[in-house]
């Protein structure tokens, strides 16, 4: 993981600048568990992987903030090799031993965090 996240913005700003002008030209065919995607959120391009596939869409990982997120599938390209060269930046975690205080259930609110 880097502790400067100015390598990651780069590979961001790159993504975007390819992924918006190649339009279908990396359209992905294969899209079975565990292959490496461009998945376009919110206008923004990220790297994934599709974690399953349906006839609805795709659930896929964003491996830079490990956020699990449904996708139509004309929405995913083919992660090209040179956006694959850095390491996933998103570790997925929890606490121990961290308890709802007066309640065995955490809010909403305190889930997004």
């Amino acid at each position: 993981i880097l502790s400067d996240k100015g390598e990651l913005e780069k590979v961001y700003t790159r993504m975007q600048a390819y992924y918006d002008q190649s339009g279908d030209d990396d359209l992905l065919e294969d899209m079975h568990p565990f292959t490496a995607c461009a998945a376009l959120i919110d206008g923004v391009w990220n790297r994934g992987y599709i974690l399953s596939n349906s006839y609805h869409g795709c659930q896929v990982v964003l491996v830079d903030t490990q956020e699990v997120v449904s996708v139509d599938q004309d929405q995913l390209r083919g992660l090209r090799k040179e956006f694959q060269k850095l390491p996933a930046q998103g570790v997925k975690c929890s606490l121990d031993g961290i308890t709802c205080k007066g309640s065995k259930l955490w809010t909403s609110e305190a889930s997004r965090y």
